[in-house]
Order: C-alpha cells, then sequence, then structure tokens
C-alpha cells in the first residue's frame, strides 16, 4: 500500500505506475539501478537515490517504478514536491510529510505565536530545525516495521527551507534504513539545492545519482509505437500518423519522452515546431481560457476556484479540461492536474503580463474570501499587484511576519515585495522593522543594521522602537561589539511597550556583559532584573537574571550561591510559565552548576529536561552546549566513548543549526579524546577549527579545553617551550578574569611544564591559585588538582600518587589516569625504577579500561609490552554502551527512546549507532537488529549444549 501526503501526488504516481508497468522503454540501464537500490532497501540497507534531468525527460516515470516496485512489494511510501507557485511557504513538503505522519499536532505546538519572542543564538530560526527533528523521529519509529520511501519531487520548486533540510532528511533516513528519493531538473552549481545533492551524494557512502538523458533513437520509436498501440486511432488524433511521421516524431523529439508524447497526441502534423505548444494550440479558445487561469491558480486544478474567476458553470469547466486530456494537456486521476509542468509553464508563459498580473489579483481576492492560507493568498498578490495597493502591502506583510516565525529566509522575498509595493509614499515603520527582524535572524546583518538605523531617525512609536533596538541589539552582539549591543538594549528597555519586556531587556543586559567579563555591571543589571521580574511576575526575567547570577558565582567558586540560584531557575523552568522562561535556556547555567558540583545524577536527569525543552522552543541553539557539558563530564569520568558520541552529536548540530554556542567547545573536547586514543591528524584538525571558531566575535564556551588539546599536540610534537607558552598565555586570560574552573582545568597539565622548564615562579603561582581555588570550592576533585600542582612544584613523587588517588576517589578517572603518568616521571626522576614501573603499569591500566590505548602504550615507551588493544572490528570491538544502544535498537527502540532511556542526548545514541554501524560493518538499524538477535540466539545455543553435558 503506498500512503502519500496529498491526493494528487497518489494520483501522479498511480499514472506514472500505470505506464510504467508497459511503457518504460530505452531505461535498463536505470531500472537495474533502482532494482539495485529496492534490492538493498529490502535488506535494510539505506539509501539516498537523486534523479535529475531536463523537464519531461521521464524523472517521475522512473520514480513511479520505484514507488510500484513498493507498492507490490508492501512497502510504505510518502511523496511530496514542490511546486512553482507555493516557493513562499516555508517547509511546504517537509509540513506535507508531517502532516501525513500525523505530526499536526506536533506542528501546532512549535509554530505559535512564542517563536517571534525566542532568543535564538544562531541564524534562522531553530523551529524549522525541530520541524524536521520531529519528523525524523517519527519516520525512525516507523523504521522498527520495516522500510519505506520518502519521496520529495520537483525539489528545485522547493522553498529555501526545505532545501536546506534534504541533506538532515537524507542522512537520518539512510542510518535509518529508509530510502529518500530526490526528483529535480539540473541546476547551477552554485544553487543551495546543489549542494545539498552534493552532500547527499555521498551520504554514508551508499547514495546513488541517476542523471536521466534523452532516448536514444530506437528507443524513441519503441515508445512511440507504444504510444500509438495503446492509445488506438481516435479521429483528430491520431489518424493520418504514417511510418514517415513516426520517424519525423523521432527526429524532432531529442529523445525527450514528454515530446514524443505531446506529437504523438497531437498528431505530429508539424513535426517542426514546438509539440508543447501545438497540443496546446489543438485546444478550443474556451477551453484555452480555462486553462490559462487553472495555470495562474496552481499546478493542480481547482475547479472551484476556476469557477470563481470565470463565468462558466462547472461542467463547463469539466468538459474543457476533458478536452485537454485527449489532447494530453491534462489528467484527471486523482484529481485534475497538469501532465507536466512544461504544460503548466507554456500556459502561464502564454499570458501576456498584464492580464497575469489581474488574474493573480483576482485568485487573490478568491483565496482570500474561500480561507485560504496567508500564504498563498500573498504569493497571488506579490505575482500580481502594482505600487500603492495597500491590500496587497496589507497580506504580503501579515504573510510575511507568519512565514518569518518559522523560516525568516523564506519571509524576505515577501517583505521586499510588500516594500516595493508601496511607492512613493514609502513602507510603514512597522513593515520595515519587521524586515529588520528577518534580515537579522538570516544573518544579513549589514542589511538589518542598514534599515535599522534608518528607522532610528524617524520619530518611531514606542512598540516599533522597542523592536528595532533590541534587533540592533543581536546584530552588534554577533558582531562582537557588546558595548553598542548593551545601549541599543537601554534604549529598549526605555521605549518597551510593557513592564515585563522592559524587564527583560535589563536582565538581557546583564547576560551581554558577562560574555565581556565585565562581573561588576553584569551582577548589578542581574540584580535589578530579579528585582523588576518579581515586581511584574515575569518569569523568564527573573529566569535569565538567577542564571548570570549562577554563573558569576560559579565562576568564584561559591557553590552555595551558585546552587541557590540554579535551584531557582530550575522551579522556574518547572513552573506554569516554564515554556516561557525557556526562551532563554537558562538551564545551560543550571546544567554548568551541577556539572562543577559533580552532581552526576543531578546533571543527567537536568540535561534530559533541558534538551527537551530545547526541542519544544525550537531554541535549538542550545543543544550542542548540553551536549558540550555531558563530553566534559564522560570525559573527567573516563567514559572516552561516551565523551565522544555526545561531543560528535554537539558539533555535527551547531553546524547543522548554524548555533554559535557549543560546537567549538565540542570540537575541543573531541580531540582530547582523538589525542589519547592516537588519532591525532583529526585531533589538529578539530582543535584548528575551535580555535577558527574562539577567534570569532561571536559568543563561546569552553576555549581551554582547545586551549588543553593545543599544548597537548605541541607537546607530544616535541614542542615543550610552545605548549608551555601557549598554555600559560590561555591561564593567565582566565585568572585575569577570575574564571576558576577554567584555571583548574590547566592548572595541572601547566604545572608540568613548568616544572620541566624550570619555571619555578610559574610553579609557586599555580600552587597558590590551586590552594585559594580548592578552598573556596571544597570539592574532593578541586583538591586532587591542588594536590598534583603541588606534587610538581615539590617535585615529590609519592605525593603525585596520592594526587592520583584522590582523583580516582572523586570519580575523575581521566585526571587518576594522566596524574598517574606525573607519578612515574617523578619516580623516574628520583631513580626510584620500582615505583616508576608500578606507576606507569597504573597509569596505562587506566587508560587501556577507557579506550585510550594510544596514550597508554605511550606512557609504557616502547620496551613495555602492553596489553592487546580492544578489537576494532566485531562485537567484542562495541564498547559497552554501544553494546546496550544496539540491544536497544533490537528491542525495537527509536533513537529518542534509547536516548530517555540512557539519559543522553537523541545525537548522542545517532553517533553511537554509527559506531555500532562501522564496526560490525553493516549498514541500518534493521541489520543492527539482526546481528543482535544472531547473537543471542548462538548464546542460548550454547547454553542449551553446555546445561545437556
Amino acid at each position: 500500500m503506498t500512503m502519500t501526503s496529498e491526493p494528487t501526488a497518489v494520483g501522479q504516481h498511480r499514472d506514472e505506475r500505470t505506464r510504467a508497468s508497459h511503457a518504460i522503454v530505452g531505461r535498463a540501464a536505470e531500472l537495474v539501478v533502482l532494482a539495485d537500490v529496492f534490492a538493498d532497501l529490502l535488506r535494510g540497507r539505506g539509501h539516498v537515490l537523486t534523479v535529475s534531468g531536463d523537464a519531461g525527460i521521464g524523472k517521475s516515470t522512473l520514480i513511479g517504478a520505484l514507488l510500484q516496485m513498493a507498492d507490490d512489494a508492501g512497502v510504505p511510501a510518502w511523496h511530496t514536491m514542490g511546486r512553482q507557485l507555493e516557493q513562499a511557504r516555508p517547509l511546504g513538503p517537509v509540513l506535507e510529510l508531517m502532516t501525513a505522519v500525523g505530526l499536526d499536532h506536533a506542528v501546532e505546538q512549535l509554530v505559535d505565536p512564542l517563536r517571534d519572542t525566542t532568543v535564538r543564538m544562531s541564524f534562522d530560526n531553530g523551529v524549522e530545525f525541530s520541524l524536521v527533528e520531529l519528523l525524523v523521529d517519527r519516520l525512525e519509529a516507523r523504521a522498527a516495521a520495516g522500510p519505506f520511501v520518502v519521496v520529495v519531487d520537483d525539489a528545485h520548486w522547493a522553498d529555501p527551507a526545505t532545501v536546506r533540510c534534504l541533506r538532515l532528511l537524507g542522512t537520518r533516513l539512510v542510518a535509518a534504513g529508509a530510502c529518500l528519493v530526490v526528483g529535480c531538473r539540473p541546476l547551477p552549481r552554485e544553487h543551495a539545492l546543489t549542494r545539498q545533492l552534493d552532500a547527499l551524494t555521498g551520504a554514508g557512502g551508499i547514495a546513488t545519482s541517476i542523471r536521466v538523458g534523452p532516448l536514444d533513437a530506437d528507443a524513441a520509436r519503441r515508445l512511440v509505437e507504444q504510444r500509438l498501440g495503446a492509445t488506438g486511432p481516435v479521429d483528430g488524433i491520431v489518424d493520418g500518423i504514417v511510418d514517415g511521421v513516426v520517424d519525423g516524431i523521432v527526429a524532432s523529439a531529442g529523445g525527450n519522452p514528454l515530446v514524443l508524447q505531446a506529437l504523438t497526441a497531437s498528431g505530429a502534423s508539424d513535426v517542426d515546431g514546438d509539440p508543447i505548444a501545438a497540443a496546446i494550440a489543438s485546444l478550443s479558445e474556451p477551453t484555452l481560457s480555462i486553462l490559462r487561469h487553472a495555470a495562474v491558480v496552481s499546478g493542480a486544478i481547482d475547479i472551484d476556484i476556476v469557477g470563481e474567476l470565470l463565468p462558466v458553470r462547472p461542467s463547463a469547466i469539466v468538459d474543457a479540461l476533458t478536452e485537454a486530456e485527449l489532447a494530453g494537456v491534462v489528467t484527471r486521476e486523482p484529481r485534475w492536474r497538469f501532465v507536466h509542468d512544461l504544460f503548466h509553464e507554456a500556459l502561464y508563459g502564454a499570458l501576456d503580463p498584464s492580464t497575469r498580473r489581474a488574474v493573480h489579483l483576482e485568485t487573490a481576492a478568491v483565496l482570500r474570501r474561500t480561507g485560504r492560507p496567508t500564504a498563498d493568498v500573498a504569493e497571488h498578490f506579490r505575482r500580481g499587484a502594482l505600487p500603492g495597493n495597500t491590500d496587497a502591502v496589507e497580506a504580503l506583510h501579515t504573510a510575511a511576519s507568519e512565514v518569518a516565525a518559522v523560516a525568516p529566509s523564506a519571509a524576505l522575498p515577501l517583505f521586499e515585495a510588500a516594500i516595493e509595493l508601496c511607492g512613493p509614499v514609502g513602507a510603514s515603520d512597522e513593515l520595515l522593522a519587521d524586515h529588520v527582524r528577518a534580515l537579522a535572524w538570516t544573518g544579513d546583518l549589514d542589511g538589518a543594521d542598514t534599515i535599522g538605523e534608518l528607522l532610528l531617525g524617524r520619530s518611531l512609536a514606542p512598540e516599533v522602537a522597542y523592536r528595532v533596538r533590541h534587533e540592533l541589539a543581536f546584530t552588534t552582539f554577533i558582531r562582537g561589539d557588546v558595548h553598542s549591543a548593551l545601549g541599543h538594549l537601554r534604549e529598549a528597555a526605555l521605549h518597551a511597550p510593557s513592564a515585563a519586556l522592559a524587564a527583560r531587556a535589563v536582565s538581557e543586559r546583564s547576560l551581554a556583559c558577562v560574555t565581556i567579563a565585565d562581573e561588576a555591571s553584569a551582577t548589578l543589571f542581574a540584580e535589578e532584573g530579579l528585582r523588576l521580574g518579581r515586581e511584574t511576575g515575569d518569569a523568564p526575567t527573573v529566569g535569565l537574571a538567577a542564571a548570570v547570577l549562577s554563573l558569576i558565582a560559579l565562576y568564584h567558586f561559591d557553590f552555595e550561591t551558585a546552587c541557590a540560584h540554579a535551584a531557582a531557575v530550575e522551579r522556574l523552568a518547572s513552573g506554569p510559565m516554564g515554556r516561557d522562561v525557556s526562551i532563554y535556556q537558562p538551564l545551560v547555567f543550571a546544567a554548568l552548576v551541577a556539572f562543577e558540583a559533580d552532581d552526576e545524577q543531578g546533571l543527567a536527569d537536568l540535561l534530559r529536561r533541558a534538551r527537551a525543552s530545547a526541542s519544544e522552543t525550537g531554541t535549538v541553539w542550545a543543544v550542542p552546549l548540553y551536549d558540550a557539558i555531558a563530553a566534559y563530564h564522560s570525559l573527567r569520568r573516563g567514559r572516552l566513548d561516551d565523551a565522544r558520541a555526545s561531543a560528535q552529536g554537539g558539533s555535527s548540530l551547531a553546524v547543522a543549526a548554524d548555533a554559535f554556542a557549543g560546537g567549538a567547545w565540542c570540537d575541543g573536547l573531541q580531540a582530547q579524546i582523538e589525542i589519547l586514543t592516537g588519532n591525532t591528524e583529526l585531533a589538529e584538525q578539530l582543535v584548528s577549527r575551535a580555535e577558527a571558531a574562539y577567534a570569532s566575535p561571536q559568543t563561546k564556551f569552553g576555549p581551554e579545553q582547545a586551549a588543553l588539546a593545543r599544548a597537548w599536540l605541541l607537546e607530544r610534537a616535541g614542542d615543550i617551550d610552545g605548549a608551555t607558552a601557549h598554555l600559560r598565555g590561555a591561564w593567565e586570560l582566565f585568572t585575569a578574569l577570575d574564571f576558576a574552573s577554567c584555571c583548574l582545568a590547566l592548572a595541572g597539565d601547566l604545572a608540568r611544564l613548568a616544572h620541566v622548564t624550570g619555571d619555578r615562579a610559574l610553579s609557586a603561582a599555580l600552587a597558590e591559585q590551586a590552594d585559594d581555588l580548592a578552598a573556596r570550592s571544597g570539592l574532593a576533585a578541586h583538591d586532587a588538582v591542588r594536590q598534583r600542582v603541588h606534587a610538581w612544584r615539590l617535585a615529590d613523587a609519592d605525593a603525585m600518587g596520592r594526587a592520583a588517588e584522590a582523583f580516582a576517589a572523586a570519580g575523575h578517572d581521566l585526571g587518576a589516569a594522566l596524574t598517574g603518568s606525573d607519578h612515574a616521571l617523578l619516580a623516574r626522576a628520583i631513580g626510584d625504577v620500582a615505583a616508576e614501573r608500578r606507576a606507569r603499569a597504573r597509569a596505562a591500566e587506566r587508560l587501556q579500561a577507557m579506550g585510550a590505548d594510544a596514550e597508554a602504550e605511550r606512557i609504557l615507551g616502547p620496551t613495555t609490552r602492553a596489553r592487546p588493544r580492544r578489537a576494532a572490528f566485531g562485537w567484542d570491538a562495541l564498547t559497552s554502551t554501544e553494546q546496550r544502544v544496539v540491544a536497544l535498537v533490537a528491542a525495537g527502540l527509536s533513537n529518542p527512546e534509547i536516548a530517555s532511556e540512557l539519559y543522553v542526548s537523541r545525537r548522542t545514541v545517532e553517533s553511537h549507532v554509527a559506531a555500532a554501524l562501522r564496526k560490525l560493518g553493516v549498514r541500518s538499524r534493521t541489520a543492527l537488529a539482526a546481528h543482535a538477535l544472531q547473537r543471542e540466539i548462538a548464546a542460548r545455543s550454547r547454553m542449551a549444549t553446555d546445561e545437556d553435558r
């Protein structure tokens, strides 16, 4: 049974499949590829299939053949398509798929007025990303029941947001063992769809691309004869066809099947002309009038709307469509539509511009009167209105504002059209202010600044002034000009239309001050925001202010204050205004407090709730931060594979969502893991990428981790002086800022380098600082750092051994292993061979237990035999977490369900699944499940055999 997102799609492909069973000629090679793809699909191997070619060349016929295979095998399929006259509808094809799979309610929850107030740390809106995440979640869950096919045809007409989503959709469906089929016309290299399809071609190494070319002469002749035989002699259609005319059809069609069909249907009386135009020219004038109006409305022919536009009876419209059907211009299954875009485009283009504009305006009026979606109405106004049409400006402005809430990039053409239509009177302040917002959130900072500054020269209404100032605060903040951002926020507070929004601007100023380490101002504004938020009862204001105060307290290891504010944030996020509070994602700061306090269970609960909140509100920018915190926690605990999976997931999401926060932190953490496991080339790439990100003016987290990874790379390359200088520079910066946790993260390694280079002054400064910070925090792990620093200052091997055990007791296994390596170095320095051997063996054992075999071998040295490395492939190569993930996959759980079960992010689960696929040499979740089942059966068989014995 083939499922579809809309009736027209079913009709199109039923029609194509009916012909496909007897009419696909000259496509033997393409059909072999389709059969191979489908056979792989039935074996559980996912695919991305792109089918490209000129208009009318047979792309839909081939896609129909694949859907016929799916239909025959009982494989479900969902189909959607881009439409030329609906490119202003953001995520139109994606939303159709979501409706088809039953996600209407979820869409309504995400796409609501809240999104306009969402504080985003990424260009474009996280809503569109979250919508696709929901769709993929549902499809992944469906994959547990078997393979399926998703078709996005005519993708060259898809809106920009849908185009951006294709890569994510393709890679995720491949992993789910499903097939994504994308049909499109050839496009320029610089087109956004071309870039996405190029990326999809490499998805999972199993993507396939079919470029459909012209039929050869023999195939073209067979197709004409087949069409003539199927049609039979019909008066006025094929009478008079003779062999010479067939040859002429073949010669003039250029191997294009649609052209062949049009020439055949028209009787091919003039094979030298345009067959599409000839087919249209064969129609009566009343029929042509009806078809031209229908072409203006859309590619699917809506008899009711056409009847509103023309003073004709519905029966007359049906008669005209029947005539056009006989000429091969339209088809009726399951409802009337043009046979191909070429007919639609020809009829649309045949109207003179003034008539076309008039019909668009009439269509807009009819659609508005019948309650059609605002975006559909606006598209007709955009194509039909002339300057000065206030109705068109109003409709376009309304539609653009609605569209901007989901996908600002799709709203820009509507804003631009509305502004152009304003004519001599000029655009209103409200229209320009909304345009500024869309420009800002699509990354056109120059455009937003230009129009915003123009507006500031006017006498603006307070609400408009607030909106403009707020958006300019964002653009200047992203540029790194935080002082200008603070000025705009100050003015925004003065012009805010409500006391609550004025209070929010104050708390936002506190957050901006934190990013430039202006602690005094940040504290002042946060405390003021806390007061105003409580007075106005605005939970988002209170939540953001409390979050900033918790971070400031955390900087100084004032855990009592930090935990108190973090607890307040958690209460607000769980309260009746929790959804509003989440626009700022203050749980990021609460999670940081739980992380630094070594509250493992509390951190796991917080991260789970925070990720859910980010997904529900479309604040996807925060998710990489949560993944970075989880990765850092796993790294400290020595769970390198879990840390790598979290870091990879966070980094990939930061790139996909164009988020400014978290990605570089993840890269720095993963770089450390790659160094420990011997992948220094990858580590260099990750560190370089992180350093480039930190060099930009945008707000970042975790720069000390990239600094530490760079120092490790330099040290292992033999550049001790370079490593020392790099790490010392970072440490001095964080010391000046009094960022306590960053200082302690670097202190142990810097103390070792200071000892090696003989810098006693640095050793003493590190020891003094470590004493102070450890005393402030009172945490066991921080005291372990203090012990390590002092052991290096005193060159005391025994003290270093005790520091290693202190790390172990605190649950910081990586710190224990690395400090154990320090113990071995100091023992060798004093000539205690036995102690050195024991320390090396213990450190190597700890490193090998966490999978850091390369670091273990480096510590043991070339003369010492290390224990065998963990297998690289097969079941034994899987970590315990990966084995558990595979078991949950085999149990039928989706990635989100596994993430909930394991208290990790869905992206982390994806990384574990990808690692398991690679290690087991399979390509889909279905194959993973089969592998786990076979292993379980084998284990039961062995147990039965043992019992028999």
